[in-house]
């Protein structure tokens, strides 16, 4: 029974308030890397997407189809998460705890930034220089990941950060990398990537514990 219920929570180290998007598809392998493309959303007048420096650091390894935090951020259990809530809660306290990013990206003007040649394992991804842009939370990312559509572990992961607007008077104005008021908005962002993670988090329970089938199962142990 607590084999079962770690698999089902794997997919929620992959959802919270941000949009999670599929690039390809792979068989799950020891030896497989896999990459994190960050896609910025534009946020309210005068920010701009382009310049913002994220870090990236490996925080946990996954083994025998369960999450091992490196003891240096804490003592979380990731496989008892149970909400979005609780990941965020999380994510916030390694954050914390990380004295040396493994590495950083930086934006291009169109807000994209990509790491390659990942391991496998749990990576948190924080900001350490928003330049022009908003606040954005740090995020917690598995490599692989599930997707649903093609029925398989993927190492090729596209996000969407959660962001939320800078405090007044906290920005630097600039216009010209505004957007109008039609352009789309934090919070419709996050309701969509709720919707997303509802509705595939029921499907991905079912094949989840294919998955586990698939691998022989495992016992939760260091």
């Amino acid at each position: 029974m607590q084999k079962q219920k770690s698999h089902k929570k794997i997919i929620l180290l992959l959802l919270t308030g941000l949009l999670v998007l599929f690039s390809s598809t792979s068989v799950f392998a020891k030896e497989e890397k896999g990459s994190i493309q960050i896609l910025l959303t534009k946020g309210d007048i005068g920010t701009s997407v382009e310049n913002v420096v994220f870090e990236y650091t490996k925080v946990a390894e996954l083994k025998n189809g369960f999450y091992y935090l490196d003891k240096q951020y804490g003592n979380i259990d990731l496989n008892e998460i149970n909400t979005a809530k609780e990941l965020a809660e999380a994510a916030e306290l390694i954050s914390s705890n990380v004295v040396l990013a493994n590495g950083e990206v930086k934006t291009d003007n169109n807000g994209e930034a990509i790491i390659k040649d990942l391991e496998i394992g749990v990576y948190l991804l924080e900001v350490s220089d928003k330049a022009r842009y908003e606040n954005v939370t740090p995020l917690l990312i598995a490599i692989p990941t599930w997707n649903e559509e093609a029925g398989d572990m993927v190492y090729d992961v596209t996000v969407i950060p959660k962001h939320s607007p800078n405090k007044p008077g906290e920005i630097i104005t600039n216009t010209d990398k505004g957007v109008s008021s039609d352009s789309p908005k934090t919070g419709d962002n996050a309701n969509y990537g709720l919707y997303i993670a509802l509705l595939g988090a029921s499907v991905t329970l079912i094949a989840l514990s294919k998955f586990k089938k698939k691998t022989g199962g495992a016992n939760h142990e260091e």
